[in-house]
């Protein structure tokens, strides 16, 4: 029989890799067309040599480095991607991690990288690239950065160096070679995929049945091939996993209903509470919206009338307009008319008349200046609050008094002691709302610099707040001993803000704190890993048991702290302190010694603002609100006062200003009657030149008439400009509050908000200007305010009664309460409400129907979906071998002779009766069972998931394999047929035939699934041949080589090979190369190439 024509498929041409493992800097080797081997020692080099052709080959998710060597059981990975980047050669041991540790011969940043090249006659070469660079020292995988390219060329891997060497270089890479594709290790699907297209590889199923291939040390029987190879694990696990975890709800939900009627009783009191709440809330609610509402309602009602006023105002404007344009056309008219009249005045001799009027006219300009003078100081004496002179002589006294008033000193400045209390509130004011901002940021009772020194540190050292908690933070006073939270502050001071820092922390923290400028006295306190328990405490009256610790790391430490350092008896008199060696009193006076007594009063005992003990930071939120507002009102009060003060000392020194200029001003500047008089004498000059028989006298009438109309018109003109000014004036403002109006950021409020502020509006007036707005806004908000504080009231009222039934709920479920994170504050009844609604929602008697429910639809359909996967699993089996079947059917596996590979349900006793325990739970009807019945089938089901859960022993394991893996309840059997198809031969998964025949059978499948995945549907050979085995044959005898290579051949496969020398002899005539890999010192491996 002639050798087949494979000149035409894909086989693997060459490799060579950089920084590979123990391959350190370059290595590269050529590969046999014929069929290859890598030979040499245990640990010199085959197995990572094949795993970076492998590493271009198959898609990270599924590939096992040197999985040939990790067959056996309680083998485990110890290549990844990193280690051959990094050159792993050898384990240490780590004396600080108490583990072993891999030796790395690049330790520093270094760079990998893979090429393997196919080849076929008559077509450019397909070149496989992976290029690797891990920063650093790091060995940590989310370090390497990796990149995948295809050429059709047959550059060598050093020519990709340069964009590798210093980092991956992606961009600069495919603009110097234009390579067919570039797949960052992020995104490899376009690298794989084109890969599969150049090569001829159908699907992402065939490269993984090629790597499950290359781990095949030896395939057994058909059974073994199919189960490990062909098939893969399941799904039955998962559905006994999703069974389980289904069941776990049902179990949760039989817990429930014995419960949740108790619940229900206590919940319908809460709910009756929460809804008295929340209609005082909703009150309060509507009015504080309202209240917030009312600046933006303000600001869209005034652009409202702003554009309705606009639109007047354009109006106004062009009117204006065009009734100066209508009086400029008259001006020119009368303009006109005094000319001639002027003339015909000249004419008669009239030039001694218009020198008289202009006097005249010089005159009452004269007059007008002097009067605007007077006008001018007499308005600025009116401000000043002085009286107005009739008379020179009321002037000369007023002048005399204002030389007296500026004899003595001005007023002095704002007083110091008010500025001094204006200061000290706005101080009040930052502080107190730097406490709250701090309080509500870290929900912590202790003060806001120490809080800012913790975060200041726990960010330099990258050390949790957490782990640095201050004392106080995690010891509370029990609800019991509440009244007494004042005196047990004043004696858990020295320790309560203390930062607990672990004895591991502690160099770090104190260096940091060594180093940094605090600005607050910090104490610290080293807390050991390990501490002692509390020492017995006799006295009940003790500080001790009035406390709680909360559970954690320092839980021990504070406990054993306070039991020798602040066992303090908690005494009712003072007269009690003499029967104890340290107590206190509940108003807060200690006896720490025999003859030592402190009563620390620089604050009240019940000044909640300053307690730093629990986690609980309401009671302080309220205290630091109501200070924070009376400071503000203190503030508010002193900055009015300082004001007034200031603007009273503004207006005793514009007086003062204003008597200096009088003393300045002489009457003659302000003297109206003088100019009056001088007026009068020439107007009655000017008479008696005009008498009004005269025809000068008349002409001179008509030139004052014409004179007088163009004056009116003039005055008119003058006002008709004033009004377009105003008007204009008016136009532009009102442009530019609209302007800004638009420009400010309100939502578009709700309609029935808009409604309620505007028919609030309309009750303080009727018509509303735009510039009345914000006035009746003033008057609204007060309301508001007003009707809110009475609100505010309500809701607290409310408030009580819901804590009241709330604390009684959280005390008798406790754990209910807690798993629903729920605390007797108001703000959390919607989770009380939510509680309350799931118990209606379900039951009681409605719970029992959804446990039968979650019994029925759930679980029951678990398992019985879980058992028709089992039942149904051997003709799914089946239906996977088929294409195996068809690719067998093409190639004859003995002269005349093809086979043809069955499925047989083979399953244990055991499987047996754990299926027939399935069916006993899913038969029958469900729907109607009492609750009886339901709990009786719970129970059986209860005892079947408890075993499916149940991890715990070896035997259970064993048994959860044996009953849920579907590839173990089936055997394969291989049948000879003849061209017909009638059946020659039978072989019950190898059984009954000789090492030989079994090896060849098995061997045969392998490649028939292998030629079946790589081959088209009408070839006889696949376009890709290259099939890679590790330690392949390794356990092998001679024969059974022989025939494996044989089967393998005459299905067309080129077989890269890596095997002990024992074999050498047995493989040669299938080989047309060998490389010798050598690793005398364990960290150095070389090729040596044979070829022939």
């Amino acid at each position: 029989m002639s050798e087949p024509d494979l000149s035409q498929q894909w086989r693997l041409s060459r490799v060579e890799v950089v920084n590979w493992g123990t391959f350190d800097n370059f290595h590269g080797v050529d590969i046999a067309r014929k069929g290859h081997l890598f030979t040499g020692p245990s640990g010199s080099g085959k197995s990572s040599l094949l795993d970076a052709i492998t590493a271009t080959l198959a898609p990270k998710r599924v590939i096992t480095f040197n999985a040939a060597a990790q067959e056996g059981p309680g083998r485990s990975a110890d290549r990844t991607w990193v280690t051959y980047v990094r050159g792993a050669w050898a384990k240490e041991a780590d004396a600080l991690e108490d583990r072993t540790v891999a030796s790395y011969l690049r330790k520093g940043a270094t760079w990998s990288g893979i090429m393997v090249r196919f080849e076929r006659e008559g077509d450019d070469p397909v070149s496989l690239y992976r290029l690797f660079h891990m920063r650093g020292s790091s060995s940590s995988a989310s370090d390497l950065k990796e990149l995948s390219f295809i050429t059709r060329t047959r550059q060598g891997l050093l020519e990709f160096a340069p964009y590798a060497e210093g980092g991956i270089d992606a961009k600069k890479l495919k603009a110097d070679h234009k390579p067919l594709v570039v797949a960052p290790g992020t995104k490899p699907g376009p690298y794989f995929n084109r890969m599969r297209r150049l090569l001829g590889i159908r699907n992402e199923t065939a490269l993984q049945l090629l790597h499950r291939t290359q781990a095949a040390k030896n395939f057994g029987t058909l059974d073994t091939l199919f189960r490990k190879f062909m098939l893969d694990e399941p799904r039955t696990f998962n559905m006994a996993e999703r069974a389980v975890e289904e069941f776990r709800e049902l179990r949760d939900a039989h817990s429930h209903v014995v419960d949740l009627g108790y619940q229900r009783d206590a919940l319908m009191l809460v709910q009756q509470a929460s809804m008295e709440y929340e209609g005082a809330q909703e009150s309060a609610n509507h009015l504080g919206h309202l209240s917030s509402s009312v600046l933006p309602f303000a600001d869209a009602l005034k652009l409202d009338r702003a554009k309705t006023a606009l639109s007047s105002a354009n109006g106004d404007v062009t009117r204006a307009h065009n009734t100066l344009a209508q009086v400029e056309e008259q001006l020119v008219s009368a303009s006109e008319r005094v000319n001639t009249a002027n003339r015909r005045v000249l004419e008669l001799g009239g030039g001694d008349q218009i020198n008289l009027q202009a006097r005249i006219q010089d005159a009452q300009r004269d007059q007008k200046r002097v009067e605007e003078r007077r006008r001018s100081l007499f308005k600025r004496m009116s401000d000043a609050g002085l009286p107005i002179p009739e008379e020179e002589s009321d002037y000369i006294e007023l002048v005399a008094t204002a030389e007296r008033t500026l004899d003595s000193p001005p007023p002095e400045g704002v007083d110091h002691e008010l500025h001094e209390r204006r200061s000290q509130a706005r101080a009040n004011v930052r502080s107190f709302s730097a406490e709250l901002k701090a309080l509500n940021l870290h929900k912590s009772n202790i003060g806001s610099k120490l809080l800012e020194v913790r975060d200041h540190l726990a960010d330099q050292l990258g050390i949790p707040a957490g782990l640095m908690p201050f004392a106080g933070e995690l010891i509370s006073v029990r609800p019991d001993f509440e009244d007494w939270t004042g005196a047990i502050e004043r004696v858990l001071a020295p320790m309560s803000t203390a930062l607990l820092v672990r004895d591991s922390d502690l160099a770090a923290v104190r260096e940091a704190v060594d180093n940094t400028y605090l600005g607050v006295n910090l104490t610290i306190d080293a807390v050991p890993g390990h501490s002692a328990p509390p020492v017995p405490i006799k006295d009940e009256r003790s500080l001790f048991y009035r406390v709680d610790v909360r559970e954690g790391q320092f839980h021990e430490y504070l406990n054993h702290r306070l039991s020798t350092e602040f066992d303090f008896a908690c005494v009712d008199d003072p007269g009690q302190l003499d029967e104890v060696d340290r107590g206190v009193t509940i108003r807060g006076l200690i006896k720490r010694s025999k003859r030592r007594y402190v009563k620390a009063d620089q604050n009240r005992i019940d000044n909640k603002s300053k307690w730093v003990l629990g986690g609980d930071v309401e009671p302080k939120r309220r205290v630091l609100e109501a200070k924070l507002a009376q400071a503000n009102e203190e503030f508010e009060r002193a900055d009015a006062e300082m004001n007034a003060a200031a603007e009273e000392r503004d207006k005793v020194m514009a007086l003062r200003h204003m008597l200096r200029e009088l003393l300045e001003k002489p009457w003659s500047e302000i003297d109206t009657k003088a100019p009056a008089e001088r007026i009068a004498e020439l107007q009655r000059q000017f008479a008696d030149m005009v008498r009004p028989d005269s025809e000068l006298g008349q002409a001179t009438g008509a030139l004052e008439q014409a004179q007088n109309e163009l004056t009116r018109l003039r005055d008119k003109e003058n006002a008709v400009r004033e009004k377009l000014v105003l008007a204009r004036k008016e136009r532009d403002d009102l442009e530019r509050m609209i302007s800004e109006l638009e420009a400010k950021s309100h939502a578009d409020l709700p309609a029935e908000t808009s409604a309620a502020l505007e028919e609030r509006f309309r009750k303080q007036r009727r018509v509303i200007r735009y510039n009345d707005v914000h006035e009746v806004a003033a008057v609204v908000q007060d309301q508001l305010r007003t009707q809110l504080t009475k609100a505010q009231d309500q809701v607290q009222k409310a408030s009580g009664r819901f804590s009241q039934f709330a604390t009684a709920f959280s005390k008798e479920w406790t754990t209910v309460a807690i798993n629903a994170d729920l605390t007797v504050e108001i703000e959390d009844r919607r989770g009380y409400l939510d509680l309350l609604e799931d118990i209606l929602t379900r039951g009681l008697p409605e719970h029992e129907q959804n446990f039968r429910r979650l019994l029925n639809e759930r679980s029951r359909e678990s398992i019985a979906f879980l058992r028709d996967e089992l039942m149904g699993a051997p003709s799914k089996i089946a239906q996977r071998i088929e294409p195996v079947n068809a690719s067998l059917a093409t190639s004859p596996y003995d002269k005349d002779v093809y086979l043809h590979i069955n499925t047989k349900t083979r399953r244990t006793e055991e499987v047996n009766s754990f299926l027939a325990e399935l069916k006993e739970i899913v038969d029958g009807s469900w729907a109607d069972e009492e609750f009886e019945e339901a709990e009786r089938r719970f129970q059986k089901l209860a005892a079947i998931m408890d075993r499916l859960e149940s991890k715990s022993t070896r035997a259970d394991q064993d048994w959860r394999k044996r009953v849920l893996d579907t590839r173990e309840h089936v055997t394969f059997i291989a049948k000879e047929l003849d061209p017909e198809g009638n059946v020659i031969n039978i072989h019950d998964s190898s059984a009954g035939l000789s090492g030989g025949q079994r090896q060849k059978l098995v061997v045969f499948c392998l490649a028939a699934a292998l030629r079946y995945q790589l081959a088209d549907q009408d070839s006889e050979y696949p376009q890709y041949g290259t099939v890679i085995l590790d330690e392949a044959f390794d356990k092998a005898d001679s024969n059974y080589t022989r025939v494996a290579m044989d089967v393998f051949n005459a299905f067309g496969f080129h077989m890269v090979l890596a095997t002990p020398e024992k074999l050498l002899q047995t493989l040669e005539p299938y080989l047309g190369g060998i490389s010798v890999i050598t690793n005398p010192d364990r960290r150095s491996s070389h090729l040596a190439s044979i070829e022939y």
